[in-house]
Parts: structure tokens; C-alpha cells; sequence
């Protein structure tokens, strides 16, 4: 039997675990070093120190550097890119599946189903039950009143999804596919 393919959800998961193992790298690398060097590198040091106030020459050649193992950690520009991308992929991951659920029960609703599965008495019900009701309606409460941000956020996911559609990195379901063509050849031009 072939594995299954990883979950959506999951593998944004790994991404954002992923980017969080580095911050917490670059943070900790270096006491971690010293950690493991412990004082087997005092001697050298001192040699290094003395060495340095002597000859200057020597304190060039080390850059300033006075110890005999060091690792230092830095971000270049890509991780940058990588740190804007999970987020990113945070906030759209969220509003999509929001929406995927928003979508589902109005089709339930539309399919003469119980929106939801909301019960109208929940007397009676098991505890889970009576939670996930409870739950169900403040969800529905907020799809109803959305706030400025999840506005916001709302229209800049589409001025993306435009600007993107525009270059054709994403393909719109309106338009045909002369229509298609036609854009990815003005943006090759």
C-alpha cells in the first residue's frame, strides 16, 4: 500500500515548526558550543590573548576574535523571505479554511440539511455535544459580524489573489483561457 500524501494542514504545521527551529538555533548555537568546549579551550585562549597584545599582526589575522572555537549565527535575506512566507501562509491557511467551512454549511443549509448539524433543543444531548453547539453558534456569530481586520485581511488576500492572477501565477475561474494566454504573453513581453 503507498503512503499516504501529507496533509495541507500538517505540512504548514512543519513549515512554521521549521522556522521557529531556526530562530531558536540562531539563538542558543552559541552557548551551546561553549557548552560542549567547556574549559578545554582556556589554555589556548590564553595563548591567544597574550599573543594578540604582542603582536598585533596576529589580532588582524583573528579579526578581534580571542578564542580558539566560536560559532556565531546569522540571518541572511532569504530567511527573511521564509520567516514573511510563513506567516503569510498562516493567515491565508486560516482565512481559506474559514471560508471552506462558511461554504459547507450554507450548502448544507441550501440542501435542506440542519446547518451544521445545529440541534434546536439541546436538552437531552451528551456534553460534547452541547459544546460543539455552543461553539457552532459563536462561530456562526462571527461570520455574521466580521471585525475591521479580518475585513482587511480579507481584501488584501484578494488585491494578492488579483495581482497574481494578473502576472498568471494563479489562474481565475472567470476568465477563459484566450484570456489566459493573452495575460501570460503580456507578462512574458
Amino acid at each position: 500500500m503507498p503512503p499516504l500524501p501529507p496533509c495541507p494542514a500538517a505540512v504548514r504545521a512543519a513549515f512554521q515548526v521549521f522556522c521557529i527551529a531556526i530562530i531558536a538555533a540562531l539563538l542558543e548555537i552559541g552557548q551551546f558550543v561553549q557548552f560542549i568546549i567547556g574549559g578545554r579551550c582556556d589554555l589556548i585562549n590564553e595563548l591567544i590573548v597574550n599573543a594578540t597584545k604582542v603582536a598585533p599582526a596576529v589580532a588582524k589575522a583573528l579579526g578581534g576574535d580571542d578564542q580558539c572555537f566560536d560559532v556565531v549565527a546569522t540571518l541572511d535575506t532569504g530567511c527573511w523571505t521564509l520567516f514573511a512566507a510563513s506567516v503569510v501562509s498562516l493567515l491565508v491557511g486560516q482565512l481559506v479554511m474559514r471560508t471552506c467551512h462558511k461554504a459547507l454549511r450554507e450548502r448544507t443549509a441550501a440542501q435542506g440539511g440542519d446547518a451544521g448539524g445545529r440541534r434546536e433543543s439541546v436538552e437531552g444531548a451528551s456534553e460534547a455535544d452541547k459544546v460543539a453547539y455552543l461553539l457552532r453558534v459563536e462561530d456562526e456569530q462571527r461570520e455574521r459580524n466580521p471585525s475591521k481586520c479580518r475585513n482587511s485581511i480579507r481584501g488584501l488576500c484578494l488585491k494578492l489573489s488579483n495581482i497574481f492572477t494578473s502576472l498568471g501565477f494563479l489562474i481565475s475561474e472567470d476568465l477563459t483561457p484566450e484570456e489566459i494566454a493573452k495575460r501570460r504573453a503580456a507578462g512574458k513581453s
